[in-house]
C-alpha cells in the first residue's frame, strides 16, 4: 500500500475511484449529480463545510463568469454549515449563496443527505486541491461522508492538464497547479475573492463548479499580466461628468467600512476596465470614520454593467451596499 493508501484507508472505496481527467469526467457526466465540497479553518479546525449541488443534464454546463448568473442559470443549490462559531468579524465575510446551519461534525452526514435526497443520478463530488484538504478531513472527521459518491475529481489537478496541454506552465513551476483564486482570474470570472482573506465556504464550492464548466466549455485560460493602473482620489469633483461611472453607498443608508482609495481600488481589481476610484475625504474626520459614498469609473459601458450585477446587494465587512449609475 502506498502511503496515500494508508491515509486514507477509512474512505477507499471513494479514494480508489477518483476521475483523473476532463475526458473520463465527460463521459459521466450526463445526467450526474456534481457535488462541490469546500472546507474553511478557523485555527486548527474545519469550522465551516460548504456544498454546492448541481444536476447535469444533456448539455455540457453553461458557463458564466458572474457568480450570482451562475448560481441562478445553473439552479445550483448550496448550504453552508457552520460547526464552530468563529466571532462577529469573522462571521459573514462575503455574501454567501444559499442557506445556512449551525451543526455538529456528527450532523454533516445527515444534512448531506438530506439535501442530495432530492436529486437522482451518480453522484460525483468535486473540489480544488482536494487531497490535503477535504479528502482529509473526510477520512479523519467524517468517513460517513463518503458513501454518497461513487466517484471524485480534483479540479486542480484538470486545470493543471490544461494549462500544460496549452504550454502556460512547466512541471518545476507554481504555474502547473494555480490557485483558485488565479484560476478564477485566467478564466476572467468577476470575482473579488482575491481581495478577501476570509471566505465561504458554499461560495468556493461555487467557484469549483465554475471553473468546471468553464473547463467543459472550452474557456481559455490566460495568465494573468499586470493590470492597467487605477487612479485613485480623496475628493470627488462634483461638477465632473462621469463617464461610465457609479456610486456604491451602504443599502441602509448609514457609512461604509473604512477603506482609503488605495483599499477600494484593490477590493475591485480583478473587475475588468477599472479605471479609477475616488472617496470624498475632505477632513480628517471623513478618513478615521468612514464616508457615504465611494465612486468608481470604467472604461467602458460594458464593464460597468457587469461590475454592478457583480456588487450590487453584495456584503463588504458586513455592510450590505447598493451600486448606482453615477449619471
Amino acid at each position: 500500500m502506498t502511503p496515500s493508501d494508508i491515509r486514507f484507508r477509512n474512505i477507499s472505496g471513494l479514494w480508489n475511484s477518483k476521475i483523473s481527467d476532463l475526458s473520463t469526467l465527460e463521459e459521466r457526466l450526463h445526467e450526474a449529480v456534481l457535488v462541490s465540497l469546500d472546507i474553511e479553518s478557523f485555527g486548527a479546525n474545519a469550522s465551516e463545510v460548504g456544498l454546492a449541488v448541481l444536476q447535469a443534464g444533456k448539455q455540457p454546463l453553461p458557463f458564466h463568469g458572474i457568480l450570482t448568473r451562475y448560481y441562478e442559470e445553473n439552479k445550483v443549490e448550496a448550504l453552508t454549515i457552520r460547526l464552530l462559531d468563529r466571532g462577529l468579524k469573522y462571521e459573514d465575510p462575503e455574501w454567501r449563496f444559499g442557506d445556512k446551519v449551525h451543526a455538529s461534525i456528527e450532523d454533516v452526514h445527515h444534512l448531506t443527505a438530506n439535501m442530495l435526497s432530492r436529486y437522482t443520478g451518480e453522484r460525483i463530488l468535486i473540489g480544488f486541491a482536494m487531497q490535503n484538504a477535504e479528502m482529509n478531513w473526510i477520512s479523519k472527521s467524517c468517513p460517513s461522508l463518503a458513501i454518497h459518491f461513487s466517484a471524485w475529481v480534483d479540479i486542480q489537478e484538470l486545470v493543471s492538464q490544461r494549462r500544460m496541454q496549452e504550454e502556460l506552465g512547466s512541471p518545476t513551476s507554481d504555474i502547473k497547479y494555480p490557485g483558485l483564486t488565479n484560476t478564477l482570474r485566467a478564466m476572467g470570472v468577476t470575482d473579488w475573492r482575491a481581495q478577501k482573506r476570509r471566505h465561504c465556504a458554499a461560495n468556493d464550492a461555487l467557484r469549483n463548479l465554475i471553473i468546471l464548466s468553464g473547463l467543459i466549455s472550452h474557456v481559455p485560460i490566460n495568465p494573468q499580466h499586470p493590470s492597467p493602473k487605477v487612479r485613485t482620489f480623496t475628493q470627488l469633483k462634483p461638477t465632473k461628468t462621469h463617464h461610465c461611472a457609479a456610486t456604491i453607498a451602504a443599502k441602509d443608508g448609514g457609512k461604509l467600512p473604512i477603506y482609503s482609495p488605495g483599499s477600494v481600488s484593490k477590493l475591485f481589481s480583478n473587475h475588468p476596465g477599472l479605471k479609477s476610484v475616488a472617496l470624498n475625504w475632505k477632513t480628517l474626520h471623513h478618513r478615521t470614520e468612514g464616508v457615504r459614498f465611494w465612486r468608481v469609473e470604467f472604461d467602458t459601458q460594458e464593464s460597468l454593467e457587469s461590475f454592478i450585477t457583480d456588487i450590487d446587494g453584495s456584503m463588504i465587512d458586513n455592510t450590505e451596499i447598493s451600486v448606482k449609475t453615477t449619471f
